[in-house]
């Protein structure tokens, strides 16, 4: 039997090889990124996982904040032909949905960060786009219902965010990530 590493004898994967027999040049390409990205033990995983975490903030905001900018239009006979208070319902009573942010961890807990966050997110987008449907064919209840969902979806969401966040880093690191996810939050 051949001593060399490349010998036919022994085992013909060289992902069971010692890293030093194998010349030290290492993986190369997407599957060296793939050790770095998907290794949940290394840092450029985890911090890869925040921004990914951060990025999704503040998009929900902003399409939020876009109803209230057009407060005008969409008060107007040609939509809703609603008035302030009533307007203004579009914004308190979906506001009253962080009641239920308590009893959204036994939800990730039952579901996993996965699912949940999958189903935040698709919950959020659907309600976005049942919003944007409702107005164009000036169904303020359906509209009201749809926002409803909305901040349902988007205060799960940034559940699984906090969850993620906490099993990510600790410490020090900690502190500087909840800054960001609130910077985060802000931006949007």
């Amino acid at each position: 039997a051949s001593s060399s590493p490349f010998s036919f004898d022994g085992p013909t994967s060289a992902s069971r090889l010692p890293r030093r027999q194998s010349g030290g040049q290492g993986r190369r390409g997407l599957g060296r990124l793939r050790k770095y990205f998907v290794d949940p033990r290394r840092s450029v995983h985890r911090y890869f996982v925040f921004f990914l975490a951060c990025c999704f903030i503040p998009g929900p905001y902003f399409h939020d904040v876009l109803i209230s900018a057009y407060k005008k239009q969409i008060c107007s006979e040609e939509y809703l032909n609603i008035n302030s208070v009533t307007f203004s319902w579009l914004f308190g009573l979906p506001s009253a949905m962080g009641a239920l942010s308590g009893p959204m961890a036994s939800v990730i807990a039952r579901w996993g960060d996965a699912r949940s966050s999958f189903f935040s997110g698709g919950l959020t987008f659907a309600a976005s786009v049942g919003v944007v449907i409702s107005l164009q064919h000036s169904l303020y209840s359906v509209m009201l219902f749809f926002r409803l969902l909305f901040w349902l979806g988007l205060y799960l969401l940034m559940a699984v965010q906090m969850v993620v966040v906490y099993r990510l880093f600790t410490g020090p690191e900690l502190t500087i990530a909840m800054g960001f996810i609130i910077f985060a939050c802000r931006l949007g």
